[in-house]
């Protein structure tokens, strides 16, 4: 997923198994209906995205809109193993391209 949609690679590994896509900028929300091995979409940018990617088993959270990580992301990210993307592309925009992918 990560190399044909051309997502960065902040940390961790990409090649994980994705079983489906989450979209949401409310952490409760995610750690509530998000299901384990999915992606998560968002545009949050602070170190409780990777405390949630965590602690829900994400395959992986993508920073769409072009975020980057700030360094306490990134430390957090490394430290929980959690595999952290990047793209320029919307949330919207990055759920069509993943639908293409995962839909039916």
């Amino acid at each position: 997923m990560a190399e044909r949609l051309e997502l960065k690679i902040f940390c961790g590994d990409a090649d994980r198994e994705v079983c489906g896509v989450y979209c949401c900028d409310l952490l409760s929300r995610v750690l509530v209906s998000a299901e384990e091995g999915s992606v998560w979409l968002t545009v949050m940018n602070n170190a409780n995205v990777a405390a949630v990617a965590y602690a829900k088993g994400l395959s992986a959270a993508v920073l769409t809109e072009g975020f980057i990580p700030d360094g306490e992301l990134l430390n957090a990210a490394r430290t929980h193993g959690v595999c952290l993307l990047g793209t320029s592309l919307s949330t919207y925009g990055l759920s069509c391209e993943l639908y293409g992918i995962f839909g039916s």
